[in-house]
């Protein structure tokens, strides 16, 4: 009986390919131009664990199961990995959307009698602890550069798979157009129309696997309350851009702005 020599067969779960079955086998050829493979016992223990039936996988003279059979190469191993694919397979626990924001701030400052003042000069001497040092507070960047925010929020769909194996894993997808259409109100679909990029998240958990990484972000139920809450803030940046726009860059328009009295921020 001819031999083909060892082929890898690998067996992935199509959402998360670190979910994966590998296994080397020798492939043979019998009298009758049958393909075949025979799994080791290491093999078949580590399929049986796995929930993987085995049944009808008799070798046809010592009748131990763990033998595989086909007319072609291609069928005998797409079929075994049609047989192995239920073993990285997973089950979806929970199917729902989400807002995935960021919210960053770019600032250091003092709080004297509960109320931002630039440095501890401002504060009186039993603001400050016993060594005289004032506490200061920052956002996520100190603002050495300048002060702003940044804004971040997004409509996703969450998914929570639980593997063969146990694993629970979390998946962040970008809804399609017909998803967004079914599963979105309003203020939903309008925040998911402003110009943000979007990636799906893979595993969060799992650095090396991410299409676009969670960077900081964090994530709430959706729900139109919700939504609104994060499209009027989008909406509020939007409206100080048009109240600036027109004169940053030009200091007779600022200070014309300033002798009006009008506050852009309260």
């Amino acid at each position: 009986m001819p031999k083909l020599g060892k082929r890898e067969i690998v067996v992935r779960n199509e959402i998360d390919y670190t979910q994966n079955l590998s296994f080397e086998v020798e492939i043979n050829v019998s009298k009758g131009g049958e393909f075949y493979f025979t799994l080791t016992e290491e093999q078949k223990e580590r399929l049986t664990k796995m929930g993987v039936d085995l049944s009808k996988s008799a070798n046809r003279r010592t009748n131990k199961l763990g033998t595989f059979y086909d007319t072609s190469l291609d069928k005998l191993i797409g079929s075994f990995r049609e047989l192995v694919a239920d073993a990285v397979a997973a089950d979806i626990i929970e199917d729902k959307c989400v807002i995935i924001y960021k919210i960053s701030t770019a600032c250091s400052y003092t709080i004297s009698e509960g109320v931002p003042v630039p440095n501890g000069c401002y504060l009186k001497k039993e603001e400050k602890d016993k060594n005289g040092y004032c506490k200061w507070y920052s956002g996520e960047d100190d603002g050495r550069e300048s002060f702003g925010f940044h804004i971040y929020a997004r409509i996703y769909k969450k998914q929570v798979l639980k593997f063969r194996s146990g694993q629970e894993k979390t998946f962040y997808w970008v809804l399609k157009d017909n998803e967004e259409k079914e599963r979105l109100g309003e203020y939903g679909k309008m925040l998911n129309s402003f110009i943000l990029n979007a990636a799906n998240i893979k595993d969060p958990s799992v650095n090396s696997f991410l299409r676009y990484s969670m960077n900081g972000r964090f994530v709430i139920d959706y729900n139109e309350p919700n939504a609104k809450f994060f499209y009027d803030l989008l909406i509020s940046v939007c409206k100080l851009n048009e109240q600036i726009k027109d004169f940053v860059k030009e200091p007779e328009k600022m200070q014309a702005l300033i002798n009006s009295s009008n506050k852009l921020l309260t």
